[in-house]
């Protein structure tokens, strides 16, 4: 409202209020105005006090002043009212998801209601869009985490384009677009989670989280050159109050580093989610602090699969076992656990049992060990093994030269096999067009383009309009056939699936991956809806396969081509309860990706006689597959995977596609099931056995197996589910009674 506007309006209203006054008290005035008049009627009817008329003017201008105020005040306000976004940059390792903190500042007043949403792109290209349920923000500052999908695997560079936006009923706030730095196709990005409570970063606590990373490892380049394998672990400082409390947010890293006191702050329903995460194949390393609880032994302890730890009189960590060296190494599931004093010096993470400590985190080979902790320090790159057949046709193709070996290199790789787990996921009965109906369209069609048309209009003598009745005909015949074919093929989506479940030794299950094909026979947008899971689609057609084969079967990376995959919308909160919508074109297969630590639909159904049974040879492990197949309500197999070896127990021969070889340029190469829990040892998987859980978009999250390590046998155990195929893999480890507790190539583990 304008100054004059405002003027006008209390001198009416006031003006009016004072007349009414006057008029009701028997006093002479002027003749009311209007509002005066109506005032004058509203004072008549009150019992209104006495107040002498010589203050009346000066009550009036009490009153328009306030008003004046108020209403400039608002309009301060509305200039005011700004809305600020920063999105902290995720440390995202490769084809993880990305873990940011969102701040909001609201300088406006009371509650502002709308939802965010954010666009992922490379370029100008959309790859993922993101909306978050209705968001609530108070005047200030609101800050909290947010999770959002992997996008590295689709990216030939390294930056990812970030444009958010804040939707309310109103209007949308609009913020400036930002860049990120995220692992390309080509690199391998590893992340490390440092929590350190209240206490900052010095130069003890960066050594430690220094220490743990995989660039310790790595051989040293020759003098003046830069490393070329594209490797980087970054670490992301984090608060106690700023975990995750999701076991699957905790994807977003390789290790998680609790020190000083990161453990003691962190709550119930953290430690639960950090335990959940461990077991299902994360590795923590704790340097406990003071201030413990008898809670925080129990977390220990649980994950130590034994008493091991009290709290003493001092809130700090006692090891019922005292060791000379002090750092305690543990199997939890398939992760790792490492308890280990603080260091007083940052010359304190240089030992030896420092260094075992990171390398059993990383879960390196055992055939790298002795390379590792030995004196060179380093991993050998020489221990890559490539089939001969291999190298042969890498060098008919010239891609090596005389007795060279290829590259040693550290990017995701392909999956052998995985051309053979589409084909036995794809519809084995889908109703095509008969021949015999396509020969006869045929016929119709040559019979009405060609002496049909010739002779009406010959007859007609419109020969001339052979070229409107020819397009005309075609066009008819081509809208016919593709009717015909929709009757035939139907227009509903095939869907079936291959789920993997990995059991503890317990067995009861820990994580499961289902890798699930839709088949469509019509264009049409599928909706998912997702509980505490990772979804992601891995693409359509062979571009499933997240790599590239070279000729002679060398896998090299290959990054998302443009309009390969349709971008996907989540709209919910990841990773708690979203959903996924994914437009599928028609007749291509399309693979998508559920990762989840919560049980899966139909667990392994074994009885408890076979679950109690002591596991000390392969023998032992038979007599379990035997066990799970007899009166199996369900066609069943069993498998037996040790070293580079597979062997079938018993069962059904109907999954043999997914333990068949499969070939590459006429080059034999082992099947999918082996190759997915037990990676060849080529390039990452020459150092490491097996990575913590990503939920990512490829395979390679399922290896759960070193082949190098003689300690280590998996059972497998496949079961058809109605059309879904059930994968059950428990990890047995064996060690021989004399060694049993031994220190092996220099690690030593608890058990």
């Amino acid at each position: 409202m304008t100054g004059k506007r405002m003027a006008g309006w209390v001198d009416e209203w006031m003006g009016g209020w004072v007349e009414a006054w006057m008029a009701a008290r028997g006093k002479h005035c002027a003749p009311p105005t209007p509002a005066g008049a109506a005032i004058h009627r509203l004072i008549l009817a009150l019992p209104l006090p006495s107040i002498p008329t010589s203050i009346l003017p000066l009550i009036a201008l009490v009153v328009a002043f306030a008003l004046a105020s108020g209403s400039s005040a608002r309009g301060a306000g509305r200039v005011r009212e700004t809305l600020d976004l920063a999105l902290e940059p995720p440390q995202a390792r490769t084809n993880g998801p990305m873990l940011t903190q969102v701040q909001f500042t609201w300088t406006g007043r009371g509650l502002l209601e709308g939802k965010l949403e954010i666009e992922l792109r490379a370029g100008q290209e959309l790859l993922t869009t993101c909306v978050t349920p209705d968001l609530a923000l108070t005047t200030g500052t609101v800050r909290f985490a947010m999770l959002l999908p992997s996008v590295g695997f689709q990216l030939y560079g390294s930056e990812l384009d970030v444009i958010a936006r804040f939707h309310t009923r109103r209007r949308t706030f609009r913020f400036p677009a930002t860049t990120w730095r995220v692992p390309a196709a080509s690199q391998r990005g590893c992340a490390v989670c440092v929590c350190l409570g209240r206490r900052g970063w010095s130069d003890v606590t960066s050594a430690a989280a220094r220490s743990l990373h995989l660039e310790r490892f790595r051989p040293k380049p020759a003098k003046g050159a830069q490393p070329r394998d594209g490797l980087a672990t970054v670490n992301r400082h984090t608060l106690p109050d700023e975990m995750p409390a999701q076991a699957i947010a905790y994807c977003a890293f390789d290790i998680v580093l609790l020190m000083g006191s990161g453990l003691s702050e962190l709550s119930g329903q953290q430690l639960e989610a950090l335990a959940t995460w461990v077991r299902g194949g994360g590795s923590l390393c704790v340097v406990p602090g003071g201030g413990l609880q008898a809670r925080h032994a129990e977390f220990l302890n649980a994950l130590a699969g034994r008493p091991a730890f009290r709290v003493g009189e001092a809130g700090r960590v006692e090891a019922l076992a005292p060791d000379a060296e002090g750092i305690y190494l543990f199997r939890a599931g398939l992760g790792r656990l490492v308890v280990a004093p603080p260091p007083e010096t940052a010359e304190d993470v240089e030992t030896d049992a420092w260094r075992r400590a990171a390398a059993f985190l990383w879960k390196i080979r055992r055939e790298q060990l002795a390379s590792v902790l030995g004196p060179t320090r380093a991993w050998n790159p020489e221990l890559q093994k490539f089939d001969a057949a291999v190298l042969e046709q890498m060098q008919a193709y010239g891609q090596i030269e005389g007795d060279s070996k290829p590259p040693f290199v550290l990017y995701p790789q392909a999956t052998y096999g995985t051309g053979n787990l589409l084909e036995h996921l794809m519809p084995q009965r889908v109703r095509v067009l008969p021949f015999g109906v396509m020969v006869l369209i045929l016929i119709v069609f040559t019979v009405c383009v060609g002496p049909l048309d010739y002779l009406v209009l010959g007859r007609l003598r419109l020969h001339k309009l052979t070229w409107v009745v020819f397009p005309l005909t075609a066009v008819a015949f081509t809208w016919f056939t593709v009717r015909l074919a929709e009757h035939y093929i139907g227009l509903e989506s095939y869907r079936r699936a291959v789920v993997f479940v990995d059991l503890d030794e317990r067995w009861e299950p820990i994580r499961h991956s289902r890798y699930e094909l839709i088949f469509s026979a019509g264009r049409r947008d599928e909706a998912f809806e997702i509980r505490k899971a990772l979804f992601y689609t891995m693409g359509r057609g062979e571009a499933v396969n997240q790599g590239r084969y070279y000729p002679g079967g060398y896998p090299g990376p290959q990054p998302r081509v443009q309009g390969e995959i349709e971008p996907i919308h989540y709209a919910g909160r990841l990773p708690g309860h979203y959903v996924v919508a994914q437009r599928i074109r028609r007749w291509t297969p399309y693979l998508n990706r559920t990762f989840s630590f919560e049980p899966p639909d139909h667990p392994l159904e074994l009885d408890e006689e076979a679950q109690r049974l002591p596991v000390r040879s392969r023998e032992d492990i038979e007599a379990i597959a035997r066990r799970a197949l007899r009166g199996a309500p369900r066609r069943r197999a069993a498998y037996i995977l040790h070293g580079q070896t597979s062997h079938t127990v018993a069962g059904s021969s109907d999954f043999a596609m997914l333990t068949a070889p499969t070939y590459s340029y006429g080059v034999e190469a082992q099947s999918f099931l082996t190759t997915a829990s037990a990676r060849p040892q080529v390039g990452f998987f020459a150092v490491v056995s097996q990575v913590s859980p990503s939920g990512a978009p490829d395979f390679e999250g399922l290896t759960i197996l070193d082949p190098t390590d003689d300690s280590q046998w998996l059972l497998v155990i496949v079961e058809q589910h109605g059309d879904d195929i059930y994968v059950y893999r428990r990890l047995f480890i064996i060690t021989p009674t004399e060694t049993a507790g031994a220190p092996r190539d220099g690690i030593r583990e608890k058990r």
